[in-house]
C-alpha cells in the first residue's frame, strides 16, 4: 500500500514537473512571438520615419537650395551659443572654473567650429547634387572632421579634468595633439586610396555580376547593393587583425607586399598608422566565409 502511494506521488511530481516545463515552453514561445511582432513594428516605424526624414530633407534642399547648408550651420551655431551661455551660467553659480574655462574655450573657437560646420554641410549638399565630383572632396572633409573631433575632445578633457592622473591617456592625448597634421595626411591618403579602389573595381564587379548566374551568386557575399566590391578582413592569411591580408585579397596581390608597404608607411608617418590600423580593425568587417 505504501509503495503504491509512493509511486502515485512520484507520478504526480513527474506530471507536475512536465506541466511546469510545458508551461515554460509556452510562455517562451509567446514571448518570442511578441518580441518578433514588436521588432517588426519597430522596423516598420523606423522605415516610415526614415522615409519621412528623406522627404523632409528633400523638401529642405528644394526650398532653400544652395542657402540650405548656410542656414543649417547658422542654426547649429545658435544652439552652440546657447550651450556656451548655459556653461557660463553654471560656472558663475557654482564657482566652477571648469565650466567657465569650457565656455571661454568654445567661445574663442566658435568661428572655427562654424567654418567646419559649413564645410561639412556644403560637402553633404554637393554629394547629393553632384556626387561624381564631390566624392573627391569627401576624404579631405572626413579627415578634417576626425582631426577636429580629436582636437576638440582632448582639449575639453584637459579643461574638465585638469588633474588627470592617468599617464597612458595623458601621453596618448599629447601624442595625438602633436601629430594632428600627420594623422590628417594619413587619413586623406587612405581615403583617396579607398576611393580609387572603389572607382576602379566597380565596372569590373558589375561586369562580373552580369556574366553568369554562378558569378551572381558569388557576388552576393562580396559586393554591396551598389555593385561595389566588398572589403573584408581576411581570416586565412592574417597575422593580427587581417587588415593587410584583406586588402591583398581585395587587390589580388601578395599579402607580403601590402605588409611591406604598411611597414614603410609606419616609419614615414612616425607611428600614426598604428592608430589607422586599429580604426580599420574596428570598421572593416570579417570575411564571413573564412574561419575565425
Amino acid at each position: 500500500m505504501t509503495t503504491k502511494k509512493k509511486e502515485g506521488m512520484d507520478d504526480r511530481v513527474e506530471d507536475f514537473a512536465e506541466e511546469v516545463g510545458q508551461l515554460g515552453k509556452n510562455v517562451g514561445k509567446q514571448a518570442q512571438k511578441h518580441a518578433k511582432t514588436f521588432e517588426q513594428r519597430m522596423k516598420t516605424v523606423g522605415d516610415e520615419l526614415e522615409a519621412k526624414g528623406k522627404q523632409m530633407e528633400g523638401w529642405y534642399h528644394r526650398t532653400f537650395g544652395v542657402l540650405g547648408p548656410l542656414i543649417s550651420s547658422i542654426i547649429g551655431i545658435i544652439i552652440l551659443g546657447a550651450i556656451i551661455w548655459i556653461f557660463l551660467l553654471l560656472g558663475t553659480k557654482t564657482n566652477s572654473a571648469a565650466f567657465s574655462n569650457l565656455s571661454s574655450f568654445l567661445l574663442a573657437h566658435i568661428a572655427l567650429l562654424f567654418g567646419v560646420s559649413l564645410l561639412f554641410s556644403y560637402t553633404e549638399y554637393g554629394n547629393k547634387i553632384y556626387p561624381k565630383y564631390f566624392r573627391w572632396v569627401t576624404p579631405i572633409t572626413t579627415a578634417a572632421g576626425i582631426v577636429v573631433a580629436f582636437w576638440l575632445v582632448i582639449n575639453i578633457l584637459y579643461i574638465l579634468v585638469p588633474d588627470l592622473e592617468l599617464p597612458i591617456i595623458t601621453s596618448a592625448a599629447a601624442t595625438i595633439l602633436t601629430n594632428l597634421v600627420i594623422i590628417f595626411l594619413c587619413i586623406v591618403i587612405v581615403g583617396y586610396i579607398a576611393l580609387l579602389l572603389l572607382i576602379t573595381t566597380k565596372p569590373i564587379v558589375q561586369e562580373a555580376v552580369k556574366s553568369s548566374c554562378i558569378q551572381k551568386e558569388s557576388s552576393k557575399t562580396t559586393t554591396t547593393e551598389d555593385g561595389y566590391k566588398q572589403l573584408y578582413r581576411s581570416g586565412n592569411k592574417r597575422i593580427l587583425g587581417g587588415i593587410c591580408a584583406g586588402i591583398a585579397e581585395y587587390l589580388n596581390v601578395d599579402p607580403v607586399l601590402i605588409r611591406l608597404l604598411w611597414i614603410i608607411g609606419l616609419f614615414v608617418s612616425a607611428g600614426a598608422l598604428v592608430l589607422i590600423y586599429f580604426i580599420f580593425w574596428i570598421i572593416i568587417p570579417r570575411n564571413p566565409r573564412h574561419h575565425w
